[in-house]
């Protein structure tokens, strides 16, 4: 299979095939008249290697013979014609060596084309190809036509796929592009193994597909040599150790989970004892069935305990109202004070060392780890501050704060990772969410969510010519949720980042966000803060002139649309003198508005929540400042100062 690959991807050299069927009879005839031939020859000869010769030049006629009409074959001849290319007289030598040798290895025959035919040579290879006669004659050979269709000349066990991931080049100089998505008649899943000897690139190519796959795939590394730690720690993921070191994370096994992509997970505990199941039979192998008939009936008394059944809405509780592996092991010792069984006295030793003992720190305690901040890690992306907030104490907080008369946004992160969240959309009369939309696009059932808790505008990025250089969500990801949020009746207000690269780009970004059928956009200055500073984008910072040039075009093309069809409007974040006209603007930040991180520090303003610029603290539901703090953007205040606010 594939046995001239070689010659085409080795040495570059260029085929036509010629394939002319024969009249049956006729040939049936001239192999009769070859078989009497080789037969008397076999018979008159001396030497024995001529009469094997002959032997075999009769058995092989005889057999086409037979096939041909015993089996309707069908013979053709065929001719196959091989260009050989090169820069030089030196290469050329080269190149044909190379051919003889590999068609010398695949027992083939080769014969030179002579100079009389060249001309005809170079016609019959030619893209204009004509068949040409003089060299059929000179080269044919007859063939069964079912021993050349069933094989595979330039077969190169490769994927060309039309999207996916570039690994490079196969043994025969092929290029490789695999889709691991893509689904067929023989590939019928997207498991994938990649092997190869050392330093051939397995892991950088593995690191590649986590980096490309993060925009819309959850990803689970098991990485027993701490080889991804590094990259999980720079894509903002939770690292788990589970080796004996502290990670500082704690997993509850105990706690029911549910699958977020499953709309059909009814019986949630159901599926979490099968689970459990599992994990102690991986942990304690030792275990009979009647130990594990008692461990899960055990189970069910322990879930019972916490009010917790099949029946049990299990996604509206807390991490804290789960039972732990503390309360299995106690639970086990106070049924074997009361009804000793040697069941027990085993599943208390082996539940031991996990509940109350030295592995307890991993395993016994509340579930510690979230990863509810954010599912993209765009490239310019301002906030500086990590950590989740749990559902149990942002309700409080917002109860708090409402009861004050505070008025509450929510803010940073994505919202709908969570859909939990959505609840406090409604607490605090919010109507809009900003969201990067790729939850939407994966599961758009969420739209129904959002209208049941009264949002009625989702904010979503869209960077236009910027997109692709900062955010890893594909463009059209974007633009379909865009279509699909106004088809469903949810108005859509388009978030877009001004820089250095686009600022002389307003006019078609408008006309773009009214095609998409937007009803606002709103204009934000490039911020060098968080994500931006580590990835090294000063080249984005707009000078005080091209500010000035970009607020001149947005005026005229704010004339352009009524402000029902688009409201265009902009961030108060690009300065205070931008058309040589003093503001009298002073920014609220510090005075009027707050914003509260999750590690309960407050800040002047979600663009400043960067450690070192904090003015205060969120103790028991009282707001503490402790540092005064004003911004007069006539004079620019010490923070955006520093954080290259122009």
């Amino acid at each position: 299979m594939g046995w001239l690959a070689k010659l085409t991807e080795d040495v570059g050299a260029i085929f036509s095939i010629n394939i002319e069927p024969i009249d049956n009879a006729q040939l049936i005839e001239h192999l009769d008249a070859r078989i009497r031939d080789a037969s008397s020859l076999s018979k008159i000869a001396k030497n024995e290697s001529i009469k094997q010769v002959r032997e075999a030049e009769v058995k092989e006629a005889s057999e086409i013979i037979g096939r041909m009409i015993n089996n309707n074959e069908v013979v053709s001849y065929l001719t196959i014609y091989i260009c050989i290319s090169a820069q030089n007289e030196q290469d050329l030598i080269s190149k044909c060596k190379e051919v003889e040798r590999v068609v010398q290895k695949l027992k083939l025959k080769i014969r030179p084309v002579t100079n009389f035919l060249l001309k005809s040579g170079f016609k019959a290879v030619a893209p204009f190809f004509t068949i040409q006669k003089d060299l059929t004659e000179y080269f044919k050979r007859n063939i069964l036509t079912s021993s050349f269709t069933g094989g595979f000349l330039f077969n190169t066990n490769t994927f060309i796929d039309k999207e996916g991931y570039c690994f490079g080049i196969n043994q025969n100089g092929g290029i490789i592009i695999f889709n691991i998505w893509k689904k067929d008649y023989d590939r019928t899943n997207s498991n994938m193994v990649i092997v190869g000897s050392s330093g051939s690139g397995k892991s950088l190519a593995t690191k590649h597909i986590i980096y490309n796959e993060l925009p819309r795939t959850k990803l689970l590394i098991i990485d027993p040599e701490a080889e991804y730690t590094y990259l999980a720690k720079n894509l903002k993921g939770k690292i788990i150790e589970c080796g004996g070191s502290n990670s500082g994370y704690t997993l509850n096994p105990l706690q029911v989970r549910i699958n977020k992509d499953d709309e059909e997970n009814l019986n949630a505990l159901a599926i979490h004892f099968q689970f459990l199941h599992t994990f102690f039979e991986i942990l304690f192998p030792s275990l009979t069935d009647i130990e594990f008939s008692i461990l899960d009936r055990v189970l069910e008394e322990l879930y019972l305990k916490f009010n917790i059944t099949t029946n049990t809405d299990v996604s509206r509780l807390e991490n804290t109202e789960f039972p732990l592996l503390e309360d299995l092991y106690y639970l086990l010792e106070n049924k074997n004070k009361v009804e000793y069984k040697p069941e027990y006295e085993k599943l208390l030793s082996l539940i031991r060392p996990i509940s109350i003992g030295q592995a307890s720190s991993l395993w016994n305690g509340y579930t510690d780890i979230t990863v509810d901040s954010c599912n993209v890690n765009c490239r310019h992306c301002y906030i500086s501050y990590e950590g989740d907030r749990n559902i149990k104490e942002l309700s409080k907080m917002i109860y708090n704060l409402k009861n004050k008369g505070y008025e509450i946004d929510l803010n940073g992160a994505e919202p709908l990772i969570n859909l939990q969240y959505l609840q406090f959309y409604k607490m605090t009369n919010s109507k809009s969410i900003m969201t990067n939309g790729l939850e939407i696009y994966k599961n758009p059932h969420i739209i129904e969510l959002l209208k049941e808790n009264n949002i009625t505008t989702v904010e979503i990025s869209h960077h236009f010519s910027l997109h692709d250089q900062i955010s890893p969500i594909p463009l059209n990801i974007v633009e379909d949720v865009i279509k699909l949020c106004i088809d469903n009746g949810i108005k859509i207000l388009i978030n877009t980042t001004i820089s250095k690269k686009n600022y002389m780009e307003i006019k078609s970004i408008c006309e773009k966000a009214y095609e998409l059928g937007a009803s606002r956009i709103r204009f934000n200055n490039f911020i060098n803060q968080g994500q931006a500073i580590q990835n090294n984008l000063k080249n984005f910072i707009l000078n005080s002139e091209q500010i000035s040039t970009f607020f001149l075009e947005l005026k005229r093309v704010r004339e352009q649309y009524n402000k029902n069809d688009l409201y265009i409007e902009r961030s108060g974040l690009f300065g205070k003198d931008t058309l040589g006209i003093k503001s009298n603007f002073n920014c609220p930040a510090g005075i009027d508005d707050i914003t509260i991180t999750p590690d309960n520090l407050v800040y002047p303003c979600f663009f400043i929540a960067k450690k070192g610029f904090e003015i205060g603290k969120y103790e028991d539901g009282i707001i503490k400042i402790f540092k005064e703090f004003k911004c007069n953007r006539q004079e620019e205040c010490f923070a955006c100062k520093k954080l290259n606010f122009k």
